[in-house]
């Protein structure tokens, strides 16, 4: 099968690499003296003034541009600090030679520019949303999660870390385009929001992606400095909460024209405090459990960009982060008669993470024809350490001895993960308006756990109580997944009609070894699982253009939801004194058919609405099921499951609207509909139509010249669970900041949660009546002090160098 895809894909590529023609531009430009000007930008446009084709020139001031157009267009070249030179060029179908061209442009000044916007802007293309973060003063000194947290359509669960797409967790994120091996709440914790340059929404991909993550994916594109000359920029920041933090970074770049060194270090450390209440009606109990987290990040990147020529780019790079994170977890239970006892617990957690990156980007002479290699080799690793002493567990154990072994016990875990990806695509315009990719991927997964416990479990009488303890397994597993895929799209623009059409083929490959190390009161237990299968994934994509300001849109693409490998292994796996999961060897993936239609409306410069409506049909659901253990009612088991098909389906709209000179604003506003099924721990089946909606809004003011204000408010409705509801919340922020030194440097303060209503609340009916809240460190004051200095502002060529302006997407 794998050869067979590749063999396809290299016969496709072979046909159509002969069918293009295309005739060369030429000529030289020099200053008014006759001396070459090398490295300006040339560049060939239309009558809207569309750039066809663009490079620089050579260090004599020769350039070539490639076409297979004719009639009269405009050549514009531009050397940096100047006005552009513009002249009418007629081309007849065949080579041109322009000869020598007096560069007239008139020498302007130059200061040193921020690359980076001063708001949030929200722009919509044919696939995706695009959110250009700026420098938002509500998520300064912040992190991912509070970045993706204030974009419309993400909401980040603080408690839990997990991120959703319209109200949806299973989704998938890149970083700078690619995968990483970090789990998502980790990696979101770990990226500071300093360092984001974009986020990309992308809720109907296409077949040229991968198709895991029903909801779609989410691509943060990082900073990466691409000015000429040296270029340095740093950041210090202080946080106050319940506890303190602090965060500082440096990043810079150093760029000759020819090669970019680019690099940035950040850090962060600090304490924070979450409080969970928890008030069970049925049993007469009260739970308080505090957390206090001390942690310890660090993140660095450095590489390199290569422009070998005006056609050819090479991009390498390395991220290497480290997060050691303490937890200390005391927690209070309270009877109706008065009495309290104490559970504690701690963990020791290290985290270490590395990926190594290369992209090589061929620009062949026609524009939009092109050639692009990439890989990335991903590494992580955890170490944790967890130590108990749950009093609560040996509640009524008469035996002393019994007691303490129950009590008292430890964890380690050794998590190994080794990722890896390889993928070539390659893109041929044809046809006067049409497009064919074509392109392979390798994706690697291996992961190896090791879990070691010094947990007794408890043995039970027949009048329910405790009669002796067993020694718990030691389990040691390795999981290896790989996927050889490939695509083809196809897509032609007609003059207001759209369309993309495309497919995608897989091979997935899975093996699973699973070892329960046993004892004198357990015996060892094994599993194997070998997989080979072959998936489909179809994708459609149309657009119709209303006018030149309105377009609809209608796209289809299927997607999946592979099962992990601890939801495969049919070996019990104990997790609490009363409760184990076992493992479904016959468990398949979950594969989700998604509909979307969208509207944008666009006001030129000024801003643009849209808004879309989305529905998901899955088939196969995946869900984890609880039932009684028949030999011991004490015990509960928890298994997944695939089950027939649920559906969900909702609708939102965003905008970016600039309403006054000094008045911008961005939002949106998200309503979601789950269908939900399980069966519960009394064994009833139940079924829940969930609900929510969410709403977000920024306004930001330019109160003078160098001040800005800006103002976040957050609603966030409450919704059905399968167990009762949770409730609403609420947030307001504020932040401001201060230019100086002309713009080189920059103080800002941020207050979140003005009127601290931002927290999780929760009623349940099932399995007991209470009542629960969810506190962590909302209310934060922020004060941070950034400055730049160096370098000269890049030119539009050097952004046509470095691999287009949309570097580190994942282009569609």
């Amino acid at each position: 099968m794998r050869t067979s895809i590749l063999g396809l894909l290299l016969l496709i590529s072979a046909t159509i690499f002969g069918a293009e023609r295309v005739f060369n531009i030429t000529g030289r430009v020099v200053d008014q003296s006759g001396i070459g000007l090398a490295y300006v930008s040339v560049e060939l446009l239309d009558a809207e003034g569309k750039v066809i084709d663009g490079i620089l020139s050579d260090g004599d001031g020769n350039f070539t541009l490639g076409t297979d157009l004719s009639g009269d267009y405009t050549l514009q070249i531009t050397v940096a600090g100047a006005r552009p030179h513009q002249q009418v060029v007629s081309l007849t179908g065949e080579n041109t030679d322009l000869g020598t061209i007096v560069y007239s442009g008139e020498v302007t000044a130059l200061d040193d520019v921020v690359v980076r916007g001063e708001t949030s802007m929200i722009t919509t293309q044919i696939d995706r949303r695009i959110v250009e973060v700026g420098r938002d003063l509500v998520s300064a000194g912040a992190t991912a999660s509070e970045v993706l947290n204030n974009i419309p359509s993400l909401n980040v669960d603080q408690q839990s870390g997990a991120l959703s797409l319209r109200g949806n967790t299973n989704v998938r994120v890149f970083v700078d385009g690619k995968p990483s091996s970090v789990p998502i709440a980790d990696l979101l914790r770990q990226i500071p929001s300093n360092s984001i340059q974009r986020v990309e929404i992308i809720t109907n991909p296409s077949a040229k992606y991968d198709p895991d993550g029903n909801s779609g994916i989410v691509n943060i594109v990082l900073v990466k400095e691409k000015r000429l000359g040296y270029n340095v920029n740093t950041n210090l920041g202080f946080t106050k909460g319940n506890g303190e933090r602090y965060n500082g970074s440096v990043g810079g770049n150093y760029n000759t024209g020819n090669l970019n060194l680019f690099g940035n270090y950040n850090h962060d450390q600090g304490i924070s405090h979450m409080r969970a209440r928890m008030n069970n009606e049925t049993l007469g109990l009260y739970n308080l459990t505090a957390m206090r987290s001390a942690s310890r990040n660090h993140l660095v990147k450095v590489g390199f960009d290569w422009f070998i020529d005006d056609r050819n780019a090479l991009t390498i790079y390395t991220n290497q982060g480290m997060r050691d994170q303490m937890f200390i977890t005391p927690s209070y239970l309270t009877f109706n008669n008065g009495n309290t006892i104490v559970d504690n617990s701690d963990y020791d957690m290290n985290m270490r993470n590395q990926d190594y990156s290369f992209n090589y980007k061929h620009t062949f002479l026609k524009p939009g024809h092109e050639l692009e290699v990439d890989g990335i080799w991903s590494i992580f690793q955890t170490d944790l350490y967890a130590g108990f002493d749950w009093l609560s567990a040996v509640m009524g154990v008469q035996d002393e001895a019994l007691g303490t072994e129950l009590r008292y016990y430890g964890q380690n875990q050794d998590v190994r993960n080794n990722n890896r990806r390889l993928r070539a695509d390659y893109t041929l315009p044809v046809w006067e308006k049409g497009k064919f990719e074509i392109g392979t991927q390798y994706l690697g997964d291996n992961r190896t756990e090791t879990f070691l416990t010094t947990q007794r479990l408890p043995v039970y009488g027949p009048a329910g109580n405790i009669t002796d303890a067993l020694e718990a397994h030691d389990i040691d597993f390795s999981f290896i997944r790989d996927i050889y895929a490939g695509y083809v799209n196809l897509g032609y623009q007609w003059e207001k009609f759209g369309m993309q059409l495309g497919m995608r083929i897989e091979n997935q490959v899975e093996k699973l070894d699973v070892l329960l190390t046993g004892s004198s009161d357990i015996p060892s237990e094994s599993a194997n699982i070998d997989r080979n299968d072959v998936y489909f994934y179809p994708s459609a994509f149309f657009t119709y253009k209303l006018t030149e300001s309105d377009q609809l849109s209608l796209n289809y693409s299927r997607r999946v939801d592979r099962p992990g490998p601890w939801s495969m292994s049919p070996v019990r796996n104990w997790q609490t004194a009363t409760a184990r999961q076992e493992g479904n060897p016959n468990l398949r993936p979950q594969f989700t058919d998604s509909y979307e239609i969208g509207y944008l409306k666009t006001f030129g410069r000024t801003g643009n609405i849209n808004a879309s409506i989305f529905y998901r049909n899955v088939n196969d659901f995946m869900t984890q099921l609880i039932s009684v253990d028949e030999l011991n009612p004490n015990i509960v088991i928890m298994r997944t499951e695939n089950l027939d098909n649920r559906y969900a389906w909702g609708a939102e709209t965003s905008w970016y609207l600039r309403l006054r000179d000094w008045w911008s604003t961005n939002g949106g506003l998200n309503y979601y509909v789950n269908e939900m099924k399980s069966v519960l721990p009394d064994g009833n089946f139940r079924e829940v139509v969930q609900n929510q909606f969410v709403a977000r809004m920024s306004n930001d003011f330019t109160l003078a010249k160098n001040t800005r204000l800006q103002l976040f408010t957050m609603y966030n409705g409450g919704q059905q669970t399968l167990q009762g509801e949770t409730l609403s919340m609420f947030r307001q922020d504020i932040g401001i900041r201060q230019n100086f030194a002309g713009g080189k440097g920059t103080i800002t303060a941020r207050l979140s949660d003005i009127f601290n209503t931002f927290y999780a609340r929760s009623a349940n009916v099932i399995p007991y009546v209470q009542t629960g809240s969810f506190r962590w460190e909302s209310r934060t004051l922020y004060v941070g002090l950034q400055y730049n200095f160096g370098g000269k502002v890049r030119t539009r060529a050097d952004k046509q160098r470095n691999q287009g302006e949309q570097g580190g997407g994942i282009g569609f």
